[in-house]
């Protein structure tokens, strides 16, 4: 991948272990019941932002004259991804909050990521 894409995956992805780690005893402490919607929306965020990467590397590197659509089809499925896990837990409204939740904690890592290579 591109360099600095490269260093903040990595570093995203050892801080989204230590941001999941942490949510998911809290999240156990408060109510076991919680713990697999937060961990579905940390772990589908993650997903979502390695799509996102590789969708993006490619389309920089890649010589086609249709980069707007691949990206514009690639955020629509992720978005469609998104919404059907959280569509599977609407049987319960603190699934979903849990979920959303989870979800955000991924930025709080991707947040940490950014700092951390500014840092460097």
């Amino acid at each position: 991948m591109v360099g600095d894409l490269n260093g903040i995956l990595k570093q995203t992805f050892k801080s989204s272990g230590i941001i999941l780690t942490t949510g998911l005893i809290i999240t156990y402490l408060l109510n076991t019941e919680y713990c697999l919607p937060f961990v579905l929306g940390s772990v589908i965020s993650v997903i979502n932002f390695l799509i996102s990467g590789i969708v993006t590397e490619k389309v920089v590197k890649s010589e086609i004259g249709f980069k707007s659509m691949m990206i514009m089809v690639s955020f629509v499925m992720r978005i469609i991804l998104i919404a059907v896990v959280g569509l599977l837990l609407l049987q319960n409204q603190y699934n979903v909050i849990a979920y959303i939740i989870g979800y955000m904690s991924n930025f709080i890592s991707l947040f940490m990521a950014i700092k951390y290579e500014e840092r460097k």
